[in-house]
Parts: structure tokens; sequence; C-alpha cells
């Protein structure tokens, strides 16, 4: 009761203390500053409170505008009762942290499909299962396709023909472009080459280094021309999808350091960097993909990992002010300036928030007194005295910040 007692009489004296030109000024109504959507037509005692009424005044104009001088003044012993503290706008380092999560998976770019190119039989199969790791080049299966054997023997015919003295791989270019058509590989060519005779089995080998994620048929087995016999995907990269909030869509860029813990080694921070960033946002959930390339050198990272991500933009040189500094109205936001004992509204715009600071993108300088503790009971009365509404209306006092 004692706290709301105080807080009525501060009410009291700012309205007392007001720089309006009273004496000047007409009398709009009466009200109790603790209730002041109520208007009397008359001075009085208050119904509400044990205290008089005070005067509401019309604006003054000053050489037809309208006064925006500092609206309140409060003397230091009633700064103390109070509590009301300050603090200067200054200028400091501040960077954007953005957190995110998202799961690991396969890189893209390092998965290859194993398909053959002709309707065969697998007469032999050399990974069994999936997860088996195979290297580029390694034979992988052994194969009986007639339209081989077909183009075998006409590549064997068009060595044959003549003089093959001498001959190169210039002189039948069309059957050996068939043979590769249909996906006999190099090495098996040249063991044709070298042997004059169609064989009756021709190898499949591993197009990457990397680890068999798909294996769709059996030894013994057929498959049809197209048709895909395994997927392998190399994990010396793996990536991580985050969705980025879209108010910090512009601060996230190619070639940014990501650090991520994974819920399986909190302990354990990896480092990546922004690969790719989606063109399109998500209107749904309002948020941005972003791609994160991880090294997986040892393997330890694996596919479905989840993982916390955390983004920080390189700091840059801002003017702050203490974040509880701020009143948010819902249309603008409003710092209250101190000048001695005289308090006045100001009107900013508001930047990056971080540890407890907000940046200042206009509407302060430096080094100006910002209240950070009071400020409420200050800016309610000056609203009652329509001083935030004279600011919305003029341009008198707008300032952007120094560089």
């Amino acid at each position: 009761m004692k706290s709301f007692t105080r807080i009525a009489a501060f009410l009291l004296a700012l309205s007392i203390t007001f720089h309006t030109l009273a004496d000047e000024k007409k009398i709009l109504y009466w009200y109790d500053p603790m209730v002041p959507d109520k208007h009397f037509d008359k001075p009085g005692k208050s119904p509400f409170m044990d205290m008089d009424l005070v005067p509401k005044y019309a604006s003054v104009e000053v050489n037809n505008t309208a006064d925006t001088s500092p609206a309140v003044s409060v003397n230091h012993t009633m700064q103390q009762q109070l509590g009301i503290r300050s603090e200067p706008a200054q200028r400091e380092e501040m960077s954007i942290v953005v957190r995110a999560s998202g799961q690991l998976t396969l890189d893209e770019t390092r998965m290859a499909d194993v398909a053959v190119r002709a309707d065969a039989y697998i007469e032999q199969l050399l990974v069994r299962a999936v997860g088996e790791h195979v290297e580029r080049g390694q034979k992988i299966a052994s194969i009986y396709a007639p339209a081989l054997q077909v183009a075998q023997a006409e590549y064997l015919l068009a060595m044959n023909h003549g003089s093959v003295t001498n001959r190169t791989d210039s002189v039948f270019p069309e059957a050996k472009i068939r043979l590769l058509k249909l996906g006999m590989a190099e090495q098996d060519i040249a063991e044709l080459t070298r042997t004059r005779q169609v064989l009756p089995r021709v190898g499949i080998y591993a197009p990457i280094d990397g680890l068999v994620m798909m294996l769709a048929v059996r030894e013994g087995g057929s498959i049809n021309n197209s048709e895909t016999l395994m997927q392998i995907a190399n994990h010396a990269t793996l990536w991580q999808i985050i969705n980025v909030p879209e108010r910090y869509a512009q601060q996230i860029h190619v070639g940014q350091t990501a650090d991520i813990k994974l819920d399986s080694d909190p302990a354990t921070v990896i480092h990546g960097n922004v690969q790719y960033i989606y063109p399109e946002l998500d209107t749904v959930t309002r948020s941005l993909r972003v791609r994160i390339a991880l090294d997986n050198p040892d393997g330890k990272l694996l596919p479905g990992m989840y993982g916390q991500t955390t983004l920080q933009t390189s700091p840059r040189s801002v003017l702050s002010i203490p974040t509880e500094a701020v009143i948010a109205t819902g249309t603008r936001n409003v710092v209250i300036v101190q000048d001695g004992n005289q308090f006045r509204p100001a009107t900013v715009i508001t930047g990056l928030e971080q540890d407890g600071k907000t940046e200042i993108i206009s509407g302060l300088h430096e080094s100006e007194q910002v209240v950070t503790s009071g400020q409420f009971l200050i800016d309610s009365e000056a609203t009652l005295s329509g001083v935030l509404a004279r600011m919305e209306t003029s341009d008198k006092n707008s300032r952007e910040v120094q560089p």
C-alpha cells in the first residue's frame, strides 16, 4: 500500500512539474492520475483516491508548431525515491546468434546408383549385404547379358576384319562405343581385346568409394535394362538441413561457420559450413532451409543423427542500449531520454538484440542517457499530457544515429 501511495504521489508530482506553460493553456478537464480515463469538469477531490484532481491542459502552439520540448521534470530527490536509473547509449560490437536444429543426411553429391544397361542375370554377387564398404573400381558383380554377347562378337569381327597388324581402337570405334553404352567396363574391353574371345561374364564395378545403402538383387536373380542393382553413398561428408526463422534470413550466407552439438554427444562441438541456402521460404513455418556440410573423415557421424546448430554472424559496431529501457507500445518502440532533471520520450527504431542489449538504428545519439528503471511511470504521465501523440505527427524531433 505504501508503494502504491508513493506511485500516486509521484504521478501527481509529475503532473505539477510539466513544462506546459499552464498559465497560458486552456484547461480541458480534471482527472485522477491513477484513473486517467475518468474526466471531471471541475477541480476537487478524487472519488477513487484520497488526492486532488489535476488539470489536463490543451496543447500549446509556439510559432504554429506544437511544443515538443522535454515533457517531465523530476527533482533529484524524487528520482532516488522512485529508483529511476539511466545508462548512456554507447557503441559496441554485436553479432546475431541463430540457433536451429536438424537431422544429418547423406551428401547427395556423393551418391551413385549402379545400374545395368541390358537385360541380364546375376551370375555372381560380390557384395552380399547393405552396409558393406566398397572402393571405386572394385568388382561388385558379374553378369550374363545376351546383348553384351552379341556386341562382343561384333567388336571382335571388326577387329579381325582385314589385317590387324598395328591396328588401334580408332579403326573400329563404333563397335567399342556400343560396348561402352551397354555398360561394359574399360578393363573388360581390354581383356576382350587381348584374348580375342567373347567373355561369358561381364563385370560390374563400383563407381565411387562408399557404403552400400541399397541392394536390389541377389545372386542368381535377373535384372532388367536400366534397373538399379545397388546404391552406394560416400560418408566422407554429410549434410545437416536446418530451418532458419524468416527474421534471420538476410543474416545467413554461404561459407558461414556453424557449430553443431549432436544429441548423442553434446559435449563435442562439430564445425561445419553453410554450403547452400535453398531459394524458397517455407510459407507454413516462415523459415528458410539452409544446408550445412560436415566433414566426416572417421565415419563417426551417421545419417539420421540429430544436432543443435549455432550460427553466428560477424560482429559489427552498433549503437546499443539496455533492452529493459525499450518500451514496446505495439505500434512503435519508445525510450525515455534523461537530460539532468528533464525527461522526454523518444521514438526509436531497434535492430539486433543480444545479451540484454538492443541495437538502436535511429532515434538516439551516442552518449544520450536513457532511463532503464522507472521509465514506465514517466511514459505513463507523458502519455497523459499528449507528448507521445504530438511526436507521432511531428518530424521535428526525428534523428538518425550518427555513423
